[in-house]
């Protein structure tokens, strides 16, 4: 079985690309450690949780790409300290380097992004009754570093409704389009009008 995002940002944080963070922000001291090994970890974890491959990274520090190392020093160098007027731009170049390894290789990107279990769905209201079909918008978000990320009909998933026509309940069904799989239902009640 591979390792958890966990293990492996321990696993990053203990190889030599320590020296390299900790020369990009300009520390000699060895009081900032912990948080040159948090960074490490932190920059890798992101990375993950945007969707770039676990297996792409390597569960090896020694096959680490490149591009990866230069996204960690670039994380390190927008997320290091708290009075930094250069944190918008490296995180921006960050961003980018992120998107170029997942747009570059399509072994970097992970191939299933389920949706049922780790989606975040917003609970649909009643309804009224109007005698036709009743389509209520479905919201998706979902979690990215930390961030609910909103997801786009149409782009990420497709709705469809089941008994959506009489009074009762009714099922909203999300699919997810690639690289987001597998389904969430949500369940809506259509009542009377008055």
């Amino acid at each position: 079985m591979g390792m958890t995002i966990e293990e492996l940002a321990a696993e990053v944080a203990s190889y030599s690309l320590y020296d390299s963070v900790r020369d990009a922000v300009r520390v000699s001291s060895t009081a900032y450690d912990s948080e040159v090994y948090g960074l490490i970890g932190a920059a890798v974890r992101d990375m993950l949780t945007k969707g770039v491959s676990p297996t792409w990274l390597g569960t090896d520090m020694d096959s680490l790409p490149e591009l990866a190392k230069q996204a960690v020093i670039v994380y390190a160098k927008a997320n290091f300290g708290f009075d930094n007027d250069d944190a918008d731009r490296f995180q921006k170049a960050y961003d980018s380097i992120v998107c170029t390894i997942l747009n570059s290789s399509h072994n970097a990107v992970y191939e299933q992004m389920p949706l049922f279990g780790v989606a975040i769905v917003t609970s649909i209201d009643n309804q009224t009754y109007t005698g036709q079909p009743v389509t209520p918008a479905l919201e998706l978000a979902y979690p990215v570093a930390g961030v609910e990320v909103t997801l786009v009909e149409g782009t990420d998933y497709e709705v469809t409704y089941e008994r959506n026509v009489e009074v009762g309940w009714a099922i909203a069904t999300a699919t997810g389009i690639y690289p987001f799989t597998g389904e969430v239902q949500v369940p809506f009640y259509i009542e009377e009008a008055e």
